[in-house]
């Protein structure tokens, strides 16, 4: 009997660092990968850290005219776009990602949308941001519980 740990519909990154992409059942995660919305190009077995920098470097080139406030905004969004990607490859708790502006129609929900569609071919699940804290962790622990 396989062991199967999740379902994914984008490719899964390991804990040796390698990437489970070929559609199925990956026996060292316990992973079933099946897409249904997007073809991911293939990724190179044994990538250096020349293709991760110019990975990178193209990932941010998408949101070069987003106006980020800091160099570490720009780092968040693009941790927001790798965290799904590499979810699989470390346990424990993983960071949620919220976005924020000084002003409306600034481009945070297209900002977000991208992150997902990069990172699953498909928009990730997202909320507004209630100013109430009790309503704020209702609204966590529910999108929790669905598994988004």
């Amino acid at each position: 009997m396989r062991t199967l740990t999740g379902i994914s519909d984008a490719p899964v990154l390991r804990p040796d660092g390698s990437v489970h992409q070929q559609r199925g059942h990956d026996e060292k995660t316990g992973m079933l990968y099946e897409t249904s919305c997007a073809e991911f190009p293939a990724i190179p077995e044994a990538p250096g850290q020349d293709v991760a920098i110019q990975g990178r470097d193209r990932l941010l080139e998408l949101v070069v005219d987003f106006p980020f406030a800091t160099k570490t905004h720009r780092s968040a969004w693009l941790a927001s776009v790798l965290t799904p990607i590499a979810r699989t490859a470390f346990s424990g708790p993983a960071p949620g990602f919220i976005c924020d502006s000084n002003v409306r129609g600034s481009g945070k929900s297209i900002l977000m949308c991208a992150a997902g569609r990069i990172a699953t071919g498909r928009e990730l699940s997202r909320m507004s941001y209630v100013h109430d804290d009790d309503e704020t962790r209702k609204a966590i622990t529910a999108a929790a519980m669905v598994g988004d």
